[in-house]
């Protein structure tokens, strides 16, 4: 508009050859050059820094943050803005002086699972406002794992070994999910709520009083975590809805395991041949290792992962397979691959030992 009317004048100064009215055409045109030169000064003289970002859970606070240093002898006003998932976060930066910098924080939440370009802009428009010149500063990946429900770990131990009753090599792995005895560390009287099995029976005859023992705790069982994000090619809303609840079910698993054990979990993600993540026992090595379920689209007809994959854990480990969909035959398949019995398990089944988060209930009929 103001290149509209700045031409404008000058032809009417032109056709009726007044002067003052062709400078002030021309006056007018140098103030939008001269806010263009001063504008792209301005946008030259900052660099933009995305700090790490994530991964963060779906629905947890997630904190975009920005280094913006002005580079140049002079100061500099900018707008700097950060685009995520189709949302801008934008900051105001005026009189940056030279060599200074400046932090630039937003809270976001997010929704779903995914992950998403993160493009950052600096523009100006400085000092008059007639003219904006952009630049792009840079760009970067946002990782959004799964949300994350409750989980009692304590009934998930439970349920997993009466999953296993059948197995005794099962048994015998499993019982290591809980602060199980290991060494015996010494005797003691008896006191109410001590469990039988650990009466010392030869030590009670002879002292003439029921003793236990006292055991040191053994090291809690690793866990191998297998995904199946079942979901057909023409698949319904429901459908769609359940395969994230297994996701999040899944992840939740993996976080409290190592949360609680600080155990390792091994994660394999049916599908992904080389999505194979090992969560060390910290919140970092958990979300790190977790970054192939925000990235799952589902499938059909999967096949068995490669024993090799999970070393020589397998057979000491907690073994699970999360599926989306109820009475899964891959749980089979896994376990005729591998050599090992895998229970599994599906968030339609509703288990008692965990609560999904809200908008990832399962599609089920309330009774």
């Amino acid at each position: 508009m103001w290149l509209g009317v700045s031409l404008m004048v000058g032809f009417i100064g032109w056709w009726r050859s007044i002067n003052v009215v062709f400078l002030l055409a021309y006056f007018m045109l140098s103030l939008l050059v001269l806010n263009g030169v001063v504008a792209i000064l301005n946008v030259r003289r900052v660099r933009v820094v995305q700090e790490r970002r994530g991964p963060f859970y779906a629905g947890e606070e997630a904190t975009i943050s920005l280094s913006v240093t002005n580079v140049a002898r002079r100061s500099a006003t900018v707008v700097v803005d950060d685009t995520v998932a189709g949302e801008v976060s934008a900051w105001l930066i005026h009189d940056l002086p030279a060599n200074g910098t400046v932090s630039c924080f937003s809270q976001r939440f997010f929704a779903n699972r995914g992950r998403f370009s993160a493009l950052a802009r600096v523009s100006s428009a400085y000092p008059i406002g007639l003219i904006s010149i952009v630049r792009t500063a840079g760009s970067s990946e946002l990782t959004i794992l799964p949300a994350i429900g409750v989980m009692d770990l304590e009934g998930f131990s439970r349920w997993i070994r009466n999953r296993a009753r059948t197995s005794d090599r099962g048994r015998k792995v499993l019982r290591l999910t809980t602060a199980d005895q290991a060494d015996v560390r010494g005797v003691r009287p008896y006191r109410p709520g001590d469990q039988i099995r650990s009466i010392h029976w030869r030590m009670s005859a002879h002292r003439r009083e029921f003793m236990v023992r006292e055991y040191d705790s053994s090291p809690s069982a690793e866990l191998i975590l297998v995904v199946e994000p079942w979901l057909p090619s023409a698949s319904t809303p429901e459908q769609s809805n359940d395969l994230e609840a297994a996701l999040s079910l899944a992840a939740t698993i993996a976080s409290n395991w190592c949360r609680v054990y600080e155990t390792r979990v091994i994660l394999f993600v049916a599908g992904q041949t080389h999505a194979i993540g090992i969560a060390t026992p910290s919140d970092a090595g958990v979300r790190e290792a977790m970054i192939p379920l925000a990235q799952v689209s589902g499938g059909v007809g999967f096949e068995a992962p490669d024993p090799t994959l999970f070393s020589r854990s397998l057979r000491r480990a907690a073994r699970l397979v999360v599926s989306s969909r109820e009475n899964t035959p891959y749980a089979a398949l896994v376990t005729k691959s591998t050599g090992c019995s895998f229970s599994a398990i599906c968030p339609g089944e509703r288990p008692p030992w965990y609560r999904p988060p809200l908008k990832l209930e399962p599609n089920k009929q309330n009774t």
